[in-house]
């Protein structure tokens, strides 16, 4: 938990006055808090400050992908990385970004102009250059797979048969791990207003599969926007992609098996909620490979 007197003795705030510190509750993400705060000329401005337990590798990594993808209109402005101390004395770091006005998507219909933007997005993020040698590859593998079913405490014959089946169909996957990606393209995680989209939560962003990305949307999106999704990603003048239909069946499957087999971690969250709902999902892709 961040609190405002933590926040008052850190250097980069002791110019300014902070009025108050609230949690955003939305989505599932770490730790994001809203500051408000009185600036050298006395307007109310706001910040996101994202509070993470987490080592500083990873964090600098979501750090440098922000900074690229802001500089292409992807993603909110992050203007500070620090490390800090929790409560209880563990080290933790903070991300201070722009804060950004806007509606949640999965608050919102994802009507034509809005899958118009998720696909432009989906092509500039895909097709951007590499600039830091330093960014690491997803960890997106088949074997992960067993990593999650290691620790999943539901372990019912129906279960055990369910992801044998997962295994079977996914032992053959190929990631080209190759761009970057988002990795976690949730609806919570994509802001949108009548003039833009923005996407934010990057902690899981990558050197991965764009395969990842587009399964991603296409299983947290609540309406069946796969098609529509397709469609615009191909006719998209910025990429000459041609959607593969089976690969992205065995990565939807393989982004809903590793949701359901994750999501007795979703902290505050109904276990069963999640839990039935990506099982479905799994077994309905699995019906039709």
């Amino acid at each position: 938990m961040l609190t405002l007197n933590q926040l008052q003795t850190l250097t980069i705030f002791t110019d300014i006055n902070i009025i108050s510190i609230a949690p955003l509750t939305d989505g599932l993400s770490h730790q994001l808090y809203k500051m408000s705060y009185n600036s050298h000329n006395d307007e109310l401005e706001y910040c996101v400050l994202r509070f993470i337990s987490a080592d500083i590798k990873q964090t600098s990594q979501e750090y440098l992908i922000m900074q690229q993808t802001y500089a292409l209109g992807l993603s909110p402005k992050p203007s500070t990385l620090l490390d800090v101390t929790d409560q209880v004395g563990q080290c933790c770091t903070l991300i201070v970004m722009d804060f950004v006005e806007g509606d949640l998507a999965i608050n919102k219909p994802l009507n034509n102009k809005v899958i118009t933007q998720l696909s432009n997005f989906l092509a500039i993020l895909h097709q951007t250059s590499i600039t830091n040698s330093s960014l690491t590859k997803s960890t997106n593998t088949p074997d992960l797979l067993d990593e999650y079913w290691a620790v999943f405490n539901m372990k019912t014959l129906n279960c055990i048969k369910r992801f044998a089946e997962i295994k079977r169909a996914v032992q053959t996957m190929q990631f080209d791990n190759s761009c970057l990606i988002h990795g976690d393209l949730n609806l919570s995680n994509i802001l949108i207003t009548p003039d833009k989209m923005t996407w934010i939560d990057w902690e899981y962003s990558s050197i991965g599969d764009p395969y990842f990305d587009y399964a991603t949307l296409c299983v947290e999106s609540t309406s069946n926007i796969e098609e529509k999704l397709i469609t615009a990603l191909e006719a998209n003048e910025l990429t000459d992609i041609r959607i593969d239909r089976e690969r992205l069946r065995l990565f939807k499957l393989y982004y809903a098996a590793t949701c359901w087999l994750w999501s007795p971690a979703l902290s505050g969250k109904p276990y069963t909620q999640h839990r039935y709902r990506y099982e479905a999902i799994v077994d309905q892709l699995l019906i039709t490979g």
